[in-house]
């Protein structure tokens, strides 16, 4: 989850029911987590994208066993890695920065892992969740972007990669920008939406997006910018989300013993 910082604080807020969950750490680190740390970011692809992330180190500090995906890893790594955000990387690594794994609650933890371990799920079953995505939420994911758009001020998620655009209704394209080309960094992001067929940037998402993705009091998904962030989103907290997405997601979910 390449995790905003307002979206760090609203965890803390919404889900205050989370109960914390039990884990031990250890000291010794795993071959995968080793083999991380040598691994390029193939999935940066931009200059700007490449300076917003300079200084940031992502050096194992501890690891522990995931206790819900089997065979998956949570790595606690330097502070500076993706600039504090917690993210996952492969389909068993979860990697939360160390001050800010230190830093928040036990219900925060468990939020966040909730939401990570969406992110490993999907990478595991990519098929499944591609015709998920598809049929239910008319969503497509593509490795390239439109040609006519730059993607020298598009911010790369790690969780969304390899197919980190996404296309709704093939029209809207949903794209994570930096709002400084002078000074980018990764929680100064939006997400911008390009209208295909009209060739322009909305100044708004669409009413039928509106319709299907948000609460009827207007609370729509905090990362809009792909539907594997939405999904993890949603699945965070379920019995908070009662839109047609969510109830869409809830019975993929339950279909699929997730």
């Amino acid at each position: 989850m390449l995790v905003g910082l307002c979206t760090i604080v609203a965890i803390g807020l919404w889900y205050k029911d989370w109960k914390p969950e039990p884990f031990h750490v250890s000291h010794n680190l795993f071959a995968t987590a080793v083999a991380a740390e040598v691994e390029p970011l193939t999935w940066v692809k931009s200059t700007l994208d490449k300076s917003a992330r300079l200084g940031n180190t992502c050096g194992v500090v501890e690891t522990f066993p995931d206790t819900e995906v089997p065979g998956a890893i949570v790595e606690i790594v330097d502070s500076s890695c993706e600039s504090g955000l917690p993210h996952t990387t492969g389909k068993d690594r979860i990697r939360i920065p160390k001050a800010t794994w230190e830093n928040n609650s036990s219900d925060w933890r468990a939020a966040v892992l909730r939401h990570e371990r969406i992110h490993l799920l999907q990478r595991r079953q990519e098929s499944q969740w591609r015709e998920f995505y598809k049929k239910e939420w008319q969503y497509t994911t593509h490795a390239e972007p439109p040609p006519e758009i730059s993607g020298e001020h598009i911010r790369a998620n790690p969780d969304t990669f390899p197919e980190r655009w996404a296309c709704w209704r093939n029209r809207y394209w949903f794209v994570p920008v930096y709002q400084s080309t002078e000074a980018p960094t990764l929680r100064n992001t939006t997400t911008r939406i390009w209208d295909s067929q009209q060739k322009v940037w909305l100044d708004q998402t669409p009413y039928e997006w509106r319709v299907q993705f948000c609460t009827e009091g207007g609370q729509c998904p905090y990362q809009s910018e792909h539907p594997a962030e939405m999904s993890a989103e949603y699945a965070t907290d379920m019995s908070r989300w009662t839109t047609p997405a969510a109830m869409s997601l809830r019975r993929f979910l339950e279909q699929n013993n997730l």
